[in-house]
């Protein structure tokens, strides 16, 4: 056995770091049993997100981690040993912060376990999906270098808690803040991962490059050398430069539709034709059901299309006419239609919801829809109250209140 890789396994397996490194599963394990992960439908890239959402606690215990190992090593004279052996000062160190990280990728890999066992997927991860692991990979890679570099320079005892707590505060920040620092953080923990989507690959290669220039920003603190320290220093500042210069050309979004599938599912029926993805394609009968229906009811009134298709199938834009994006909710006939009706009624522009005049106008349209569809039964007494009128107006009359309210809902 090489002997690096036996000082690892010696690190890892012996007090503190046998002990921490437990916790840490142990503290993995309970976060992926408890966490309740979201309806959405067979996506691999739910559980390589959540896996990902989790180091939003890990790394920065293991900056902190590293920090204190650095400067307990430093304290008991060990670095000044290992710079004076062949070995050098920072191979010294390398051991008790590669146990660290190894602790730390475990547990991530348990909580990916976890999460690929908790939600629903099929086949094997795409390239874009095995992206969110590499993020978290670097994002971790970079904690552990701000921790070497901080417990280099730092004599403070509280430096390791201190650096948990700013790293912790940053991505917070980062992740909740809007506009050019959202994409900063590497952590996502809003988005929610629906069959035809994935990360946005882009975004993903800038943020990776932008934790590899922090990563060589911190490890410049470890040269030996004055002319190396400042060389590694300006490599990583020019890299984090252009990183943050490419990422602000970036489209922040941190998921994008797939692009169109070899083999999607399709019906060849009438009177409408429906394409899903080979995921979705359990719910391809009852999709179609509620999608003629809807069809039938409401071609007097507004222009039908005659073709469905999941988001990225036929165009890659999330709604339109035409764009259908079948429920997580698998067997349940209302959350079928209400995704019908919007599919045969999309909104005719981005939606605004500060504009409230164009909400309700939209609001108003579905609930017509929807009372053509399934009957004045299948509406709420509170929402048919505004439509009773339109639905005792003649074919013509409602087709033109359908055109206004259209109209409406883009006005400005």
């Amino acid at each position: 056995m090489p002997t690096a890789v036996r000082l690892l396994l010696v690190e890892m397996t012996r007090g503190a770091g046998l002990v921490g490194g437990l916790l840490l599963l142990a503290a993995a394990l309970v976060a992926g049993v408890g966490m309740v992960p979201p309806e959405a439908g067979p996506s691999w890239s739910t559980a390589f997100n959540l896996a990902l959402t989790g180091q939003l606690y890990a790394a920065p215990l293991l900056a902190g981690a590293v920090t204190w190992l650095i400067q307990d090593h430093r304290r008991r004279g060990l670095g000044a040993l290992a710079a004076t052996s062949n070995r050098g000062r920072v191979a010294g160190a390398l051991p008790r912060v590669g146990a660290a990280c190894a602790w730390a990728g475990l547990a991530y890999l348990v909580l990916l376990v976890v999460f690929a066992a908790r939600t629903a997927h099929r086949g094997l991860p795409s390239g874009a999906t095995l992206l969110l692991a590499l993020l978290a990979g670097c994002f971790l890679g970079t904690c552990a270098a701000l921790g070497w570099a901080i417990g280099t320079l730092s004599r403070v005892r509280a430096a390791g808690p201190l650096l948990t707590v700013a790293v912790f505060a940053l991505v917070c920040v980062g992740a909740g803040a809007d506009g050019w620092a959202r994409p900063l953080a590497p952590v996502d923990a809003v988005s929610t991962y629906r069959p035809f989507l994935q990360p946005h690959v882009r975004l993903i290669w800038v943020q990776v490059a932008v934790l590899l220039a922090i990563t060589v920003l911190a490890l410049s603190a470890l040269a030996g050398r004055r002319g190396s320290r400042q060389l590694t220093g300006l490599t990583g500042a020019v890299m984090l430069a252009g990183a943050v210069f490419t990422m602000s050309r970036t489209n922040p979004a941190p998921t994008e539709i797939r692009g169109a599938p070899a083999h999607p599912a399709c019906t060849q029926g009438e009177p409408v034709t429906v394409c899903l993805r080979s995921e979705d394609a359990d719910e391809l009968a009852g999709s179609a059901r509620a999608l003629a229906t809807a069809s039938a009811a409401l071609a007097p009134y507004l222009a039908v299309p005659s073709r469905f298709s999941e988001p990225g199938i036929d165009r890659r834009i999330a709604s339109g006419p035409g764009i259908y994006v079948p429920p997580p909710q698998r067997h349940d006939p209302l959350a079928f239609q209400a995704a019908a009706l919007t599919a045969i009624v999309p909104p005719p522009c981005p939606p605004r919801v500060g504009d409230a005049k164009a909400v309700i106008s939209y609001a108003d349209l579905l609930t017509w829809a929807e009372a053509v569809v399934s009957g004045e039964r299948g509406v709420p007494s509170y929402a048919l109250v505004r439509v009773m009128p339109v639905l005792a107006m003649d074919q013509e009359g409602q087709r033109s209140w359908v055109r206004h309210h259209l109209a409406a809902t883009c006005a400005g």
